[in-house]
C-alpha cells in the first residue's frame, strides 16, 4: 500500500511561454480526481505536511488523464495527448502527468448562415 505524495503536470508545447504553461497547468490541476489530489497543510513558512495522505490508485490517475484530455479539448486543443508516470520511493508515490497539447484551434469570428426558403439569398450573422 502506497501513499500519494506528489502530483506534477508537465506541459510540452514549445510555443507556449512559461507563464502560459503555468496558467494552463493550474487549470488542469482542477481536473484531477478528488482522491488523486495531494492534500497538504502549510507548517511555518517553508514546510508543507501531508494531511491524511490518500492511498495511491493507478485507475484514478488514468481517469485524471481522461479528465485533463477532455478539458484540453474544450479549450481548443483537439489533438492533445496525456500520459502519466508514477514513481515510487519507499511508501510514497509521485505522479507526473505529461501533457502534449499540440496546436490550439482558434476561432477568429464565429458566424451563422441561415438559409431562407423560397430561393432568397442566405443571410450571414457575424458576432
Amino acid at each position: 500500500e502506497f501513499d500519494l505524495y506528489q502530483n506534477k503536470i508537465v506541459i510540452n508545447n514549445p510555443k507556449l511561454s512559461k507563464p502560459e504553461k503555468k496558467a494552463l497547468a493550474q487549470k488542469l490541476f482542477l481536473q484531477l480526481e478528488e482522491n488523486a489530489k495531494v492534500k497538504t497543510k502549510q507548517k511555518f513558512i517553508f514546510f508543507k505536511m501531508l494531511k491524511h495522505p490518500n492511498v495511491y490508485d493507478s485507475s484514478l490517475s488514468r481517469i485524471s488523464c481522461d479528465n485533463i484530455s477532455a478539458s484540453l479539448f474544450h479549450i481548443g486543443y483537439y489533438n492533445s495527448k496525456v500520459n502519466f508516470i508514477s514513481d515510487t520511493t519507499k511508501r510514497k508515490v509521485s505522479v507526473k502527468y505529461q501533457v502534449i497539447t499540440g496546436t490550439p484551434t482558434l476561432i477568429e469570428s464565429p458566424s451563422i448562415i441561415t438559409l431562407v426558403p423560397s430561393g432568397n439569398v442566405p443571410s450571414i450573422a457575424n458576432f
